[in-house]
């Protein structure tokens, strides 16, 4: 010690090698330890559990006013269940009009095919028959429809049957001129004889000849009427001809009536069984059924009358029959960091910790664009992670859709002091490039 009662170097130095060994073991210690050990790095990522393909949407492509529902909150249901009944009041009425006017026209086809056909009587096909005995309409459509081939059919007889007699006619007519024919022919045979005895005496001076010249007009007489009844004779047969084409063609036009009439309506059918096919279509859905089994959420319509509009959900079905997942908000910043197939640590915060170990699980989906919250306008990558399935049974029913979860994303291991460098090396990444 010193004459001023410090203490001197000599007794100092021991204690400073005491403090300086003891820094550079503990600085030492320390640098060693984070250059060499490591650490387990982790993207931490905000979630909750979902079905697997989310819970289904309950709407209609067209809407309309409610008739009736079937469910209520909460309510248990399986695929195939009615949930909810639309009015179908104008869609029948509708209907029943287009079926009116497809049972008329399948009417008249049988009509028009019998009338192109020339059958005595219309061919009703046995379900034409069989409604016409459950709908008056339909049966007196089809009576309309008789009547009417009755009447046109007669029509056609008495046409026929009045050109028949004049056919008829004529050939009485042929047959007299051809009998007249024949007598004139034999008259002016034995003219013709009588003349050559007569030109024979008047040659020996026997006969007068103003007897002969007589036999000779006679016989210019008769061959001009067996030429004129000739002639006769082929205007009648001309005649018979143009009648029966006139019949002939009374039958065509009616034929070509009936196929040109069908053509029309075979346009005309296909356009309403078109429309009947969208009429049932919208028949068919104004009772909504449950595409999954599931539970009811949000439903918004509990009594009728309600007006449900086009395509708006009226309530969810959170299915019961699928798998749960994991769906995490992957924060933009740490999206390279994050790919499908990485572990996962999962945490419940709602649940006690004694009741809910950590489980883990794996990324099956990464979405491949930033997916915005609606009413927060929170940009993320929205990431699917799937769960052992024993895990999920061994919890029993303490996993409820929409619970939070905390996912924690394995990343790379890294040593400690890369974690303490890596502001100040990405700082100067950034400072010492050109602006």
């Amino acid at each position: 010690m010193t004459p001023s009662g410090t203490p001197s170097w000599l007794e100092i130095r021991p204690h400073l090698w005491i403090g300086l060994s003891t820094l550079l073991v503990l600085f030492g210690g320390f640098g060693l330890w984070s250059v060499t050990a490591t650490l387990s790095g982790a993207v931490i990522a905000p979630g909750r559990v979902e079905v697997a393909g989310n819970r289904q949407p309950l709407q209609h492509p067209e809407g309309g006013l409610v008739a009736e529902v079937f469910v209520t909150e909460g309510a248990t249901v399986k695929a195939g269940d009615r949930v909810l009944r639309l009015n179908g009041t104008q869609a029948l009425s509708e209907l029943r009009v287009l079926q009116s006017q497809l049972f008329e026209l399948r009417v008249r086809r049988s009509r028009f095919q019998a009338e192109r056909d020339e059958r005595a009587e219309m061919a009703i096909p046995p379900p034409l028959l069989r409604q016409s005995t459950q709908d008056p309409t339909a049966a007196d459509q089809l009576s309309e429809q008789i009547r009417l081939f009755l009447f046109r059919r007669d029509a056609l007889m008495r046409g026929i049957t009045r050109l028949g007699t004049r056919i008829a006619q004529s050939q009485a007519h042929l047959d007299a001129m051809e009998a007249q024919t024949a007598s004139v022919a034999k008259q002016l045979t034995l003219i013709h004889r009588e003349l050559a005895d007569q030109e024979a005496l008047l040659a020996k001076g026997l006969a007068r000849a103003s007897s002969v010249q007589a036999l000779r007009r006679e016989a210019a007489r008769l061959a001009g009427m067996r030429e004129e009844l000739a002639a006769n004779r082929v205007l009648a047969e001309k005649r018979m001809e143009e009648i029966g084409l006139e019949m002939e063609d009374l039958r065509a036009q009616r034929r070509a009536d009936a196929t040109l009439a069908l053509q029309e309506d075979a346009a005309t059918e296909r356009e309403l069984v078109q429309r009947e096919g969208v009429l049932l279509d919208r028949i068919a859905q104004l009772d909504l059924r449950a595409p999954v089994t599931g539970r009811i959420l949000g439903l918004t319509i509990t009594t009728p009358p309600a007006v449900l509009r086009p395509v708006d959900p009226f309530a969810f079905i959170v299915p019961t029959d699928r798998a749960l997942v994991i769906a995490a908000e992957i924060p933009p910043l740490h999206i390279d960091e994050v790919f499908p197939g990485q572990s996962v640590r999962l945490v419940f915060p709602a649940l006690p910790a004694q009741m809910m170990p950590e489980m883990l699980g794996r990324i099956t989906v990464l979405s491949a664009d930033l997916v915005v919250e609606p009413r927060s306008g929170r940009p993320y990558y929205r990431a699917e992670i799937s769960i052992d399935a024993h895990a999920i049974a061994s919890m029993g029913q303490r996993l409820t859709p929409g619970m939070p979860v905390e996912a924690f994303i394995q990343t790379g291991a890294r040593t400690p002091f890369a974690y303490l460098t890596q502001p100040l090396t990405k700082y100067l990444s950034h400072a010492f490039r050109e602006r």
